[in-house]
């Protein structure tokens, strides 16, 4: 289980509302789950959603961060075998330098 923290701060939250971990390329890249701490308006949080790529913990509460690790720790080995395996799906289709750059092109109107 890897771990990406994200800003809760408020005077941050345009940060994390905006911005992308970039270690998080790095973890999908492994296969190993992903252990997402962030709010719920952050960026990760809806690419978590979309793709399946880990554990979302989106809270600051100590006790509710350990029910969220214990039944982390609970699930079954095929469970997290596929949130790992989504997590080199997501990177492979979103995050590769080919697949930035074609969104890059694209997003300035100069499609190649």
């Amino acid at each position: 289980l890897l771990y990406c923290p994200y800003w809760f701060r408020q005077d941050l939250a345009v940060v994390s509302q905006l911005s992308f971990p970039a270690k998080l390329t790095s973890y999908l890249k492994t296969g190993v789950p992903v252990f997402i701490h962030a709010p719920l308006d952050a960026s990760i949080t809806a690419f978590a959603q979309n793709n399946n790529i880990g554990i979302l913990c989106n809270t600051n509460v100590v006790e509710e961060i350990v029910t969220i690790l214990k039944k982390t720790l609970e699930m079954d080995e095929f469970t997290m075998h596929t949130i790992g395996k989504n997590g080199q799906s997501a990177f492979k289709q979103h995050l590769t330098v080919s697949k930035m750059k074609k969104n890059f092109f694209k997003a300035l109107c100069l499609e190649r």
